[in-house]
C-alpha cells in the first residue's frame, strides 16, 4: 500500500521524517528524486486531488480484497522511496485499518497470513509448542489499538531475548552506520553493479 508515497510528497513532516537518520544520505536524495519524479505535473494545489484519490483508490482496492477473502500480507515495500526497515511495517497496519480490515486482521496480515502463503505455518506465524519461537512483547495491546504495536519491551528471536537496551543499542549503531564512509561506499558500488 505505498500509494500515499505521492500523495504526501508535498508534505514537509512526510519528507523529513525522523527516522531519516537510519538512512544512507545518497539514498535520501535518491528519494527525493524519485518523489520528484512521481509526482511531476501535480506542483499545482490543484492537481493535488489526482494524488490524494489514487491513493484512497489503493485503500478501497484493499478493502474489496478483504472482503473477498483475499489474504493481505503486510509488507514495507522495503527498497521502496521513505520506507524504512522495520519501522515502516507499523504504519503499514495503520494504513491497513484505514482500508477497513480489523486490528486482528492487520496483525495477522503480518503474523499468521504470511506463514500461510509461504507454506511455513509448520513452524511459523502463531505461537505453539513446537513451532519457532521468534515473536516481540509489547506493553500495550493492539487489539485496543494497532499503534500499539510499537510499544516493543522484548524482541525474542533466533534463541536470543534482545531487551530495550539492547534494541536501543542496535538503532544507535544502525544511525551511525547509515551516515558512514563504509555504507556510503557500498550504496554507489551497489548502483553501479545493477545494470
Amino acid at each position: 500500500m505505498s500509494e500515499n508515497q505521492e500523495y504526501l510528497a508535498f508534505n514537509p513532516e512526510f519528507n523529513n521524517n525522523q527516522n531519516n537518520i537510519y538512512v544512507e544520505n545518497l539514498q535520501l536524495i535518491f528519494w527525493k528524486i524519485l518523489n520528484w519524479l512521481h509526482t511531476k505535473g501535480y506542483n499545482e494545489e490543484t492537481d493535488r486531488p489526482v494524488l490524494e484519490n489514487y491513493y484512497k483508490y489503493g485503500l478501497e482496492t484493499t478493502k474489496m480484497a478483504n472482503e473477498f477473502g483475499v489474504k493481505i500480507l503486510a509488507g514495507t515495500d522495503a527498497l521502496d522511496r521513505n520506507v524504512y526497515y522495520g519501522i515502516s511495517v507499523h504504519e503499514e497496519l495503520q494504513e491497513l485499518l484505514k482500508a477497513g480490515l480489523s486490528n486482528e486482521e492487520a496483525l495477522k496480515s503480518a503474523t499468521y497470513n504470511p506463514a500461510q502463503y509461504y507454506e511455513i505455518s509448520n513452524d511459523y506465524g502463531t505461537i505453539e509448542v513446537g513451532k519457532i519461537a521468534d515473536f516481540v512483547v509489547i506493553e500495550k495491546n493492539p487489539l485496543k489499538n494497532i499503534k500499539n504495536t510499537q510499544t516493543i519491551k522484548f524482541v525474542y528471536y533466533n534463541s536470543r531475548l534482545y531487551n530495550t537496551g539492547d534494541l536501543t543499542q542496535m538503532k544507535t549503531f544502525v544511525k551511525q552506520q547509515a551516515k558512514s564512509f563504509g555504507i556510503t561506499s557500498k550504496f554507489i558500488w551497489n548502483m553501479i553493479k545493477r545494470k
